[in-house]
Parts: structure tokens; sequence; C-alpha cells
């Protein structure tokens, strides 16, 4: 059986391009395709698809901001991206020491479980830790079977 344990780590550097992605997962395809499409046309290496899931925290009520689909990106590969494409968005994140939880992917089922006993014990910690918000990142990279959880909180 998997335990959760929150711990404080370095987390990053992360360069993601992604699109906002609305509907149910079981319809991501189009999704993937418009990523995987402006990559390759770009002659940029796709390294691995990540979902990117920001949920907010305040004052005890958790709240999913937003659902992206998209790829983790070699920094190095930013100079090719046009930063203003209407068709994918890029977000930059840098090495930070946050709270993670790190768990292995086996099966749609153990996410579910996971998925929801992860967000609630990340919350519990970020309350014990006296932050008053935080926006929490996963990020599920498929070709590690791993699962991340990422605070990032603010005091």
């Amino acid at each position: 059986m998997t335990t959760l344990s929150v711990t404080e780590q370095e987390v990053g550097p992360y360069m993601m391009v992604y699109v906002p992605f609305t509907g149910k997962s079981i319809n991501v395809r189009h999704s993937v395709d418009v990523v995987k499409t402006a990559l390759s046309g770009k002659n940029i290496e796709y390294i691995n698809a990540v979902w990117i899931f920001e949920y907010w925290y305040n004052s005890g009520k958790i709240t999913l901001l937003e659902k992206n689909w998209g790829s983790v990106i070699d920094v190095k590969n930013l100079p090719k991206l046009d930063k203003t494409s209407s068709i994918y968005h890029i977000k930059q994140l840098l090495i930070w020491y946050k709270p993670v939880i790190i768990f292995p992917y086996k099966s749609s089922f153990s996410y579910t479980v996971w998925h929801i006993r992860s967000i609630a014990k990340l919350h519990k910690y970020i309350q014990s830790k006296a932050y008053t918000n935080a926006s929490i990142i996963e990020i599920f990279n498929k070709e590690q079977s791993t699962i991340y959880y990422i605070a990032l909180p603010q005091k």
C-alpha cells in the first residue's frame, strides 16, 4: 500500500507548454494533438506529457482553478516558441523549495483514490504551516508513472 507523505523539497525548473482543457478527461485527445503538433512544428523534443491541474486553497476551501494538458520541455527550447501564440500557453516554474507529495500511478482507480487523499493531506500540511492560501499544481508524468502535487504557498 502507498503511504502519502509531504516533504519539503526542491522542485523544478519546469517549462510547460500547455492548452487549457475543458470537459471530461476522456476527451483529452484533441488537446494532446494540439500540443504535439505545435511542438513538432517548432522542432522541439517532446519530453513527457503532463496534466496540470491548479487548485486554490483559501480559508479551508479547495477550488479547482484550471485544468490544462501539455508537455514539459527543455528550457533551452524556449527561444523556439512563439510567446504570443493563440494556440498554446507557456508557464515556467523556477526551482523552488516547496511542499510536495509524490506517488506512483498504477491505475485510474488508484489515481482517483490517491488524488483525493493527496489533496486533503497537502491542505492539512498547508494549514499546519499557517499559509493563508496556496495554489497546488498536479503534474502527471505518464512516462514515469508518477504524480506530483506541488504546493505554491504564499505567507
